[in-house]
């Protein structure tokens, strides 16, 4: 007679009066050879912001610094990175969405972003400022994310 019991990632089966215990578990090591090698992943080291603010903006790198700024207008700039943290959180359709939101309402971003971490929907941003959600911001922004992350095969 044998019994097989799963407990949560221990396996025990008994048979008679011996019994053996097999542990289940993951690790990120390849196992195939004599020694432990880690197994590499690619990790995407690209700046998707700065692709994305390159988009609408202006990015010069200044001269004496190792600082980069973003122009939004003639008059308005910002450093690369204080931008950055204004839109931490957000992912990369969501950012292109409230820059566009931006855009077409001729209104600066800060507004913009208050509300949304406010959790006010985008629909809701958009009707603040007299804009059609779909028409205006979701199908525009589908087609810059395309413009912007599309794969390029060679």
């Amino acid at each position: 007679m044998c019994k097989i019991i799963v407990l949560i990632s221990i396996l025990s089966v008994k048979c008679l009066s011996q019994s053996i215990e097999i542990g289940i578990g993951f690790a990120p090591y390849d196992i195939g050879s004599s020694t432990f090698t880690k197994i590499e992943t690619e990790i995407e080291t690209e700046d998707y912001m700065e692709k994305i603010f390159s988009y609408f903006f202006t990015i010069e790198a200044s001269t004496d610094t190792n600082l980069k700024y973003v122009i939004i207008d003639s008059s308005f700039t910002f450093k690369l990175n204080e931008l950055k943290n204004y839109f931490y959180g957000f992912g990369r359709l969501e950012t292109i969405r409230l820059l566009l939101i931006s855009k077409k309402a001729n209104v600066s971003i800060k507004p913009i972003l208050e509300d949304r971490k406010r959790n006010k929907t985008l629909k809701e941003i958009t009707e603040k400022y007299h804009l059609n959600y779909i028409d205006d911001v979701w199908l525009p922004s589908k087609q810059i994310y395309n413009l912007i992350f599309e794969e390029k095969l060679e």
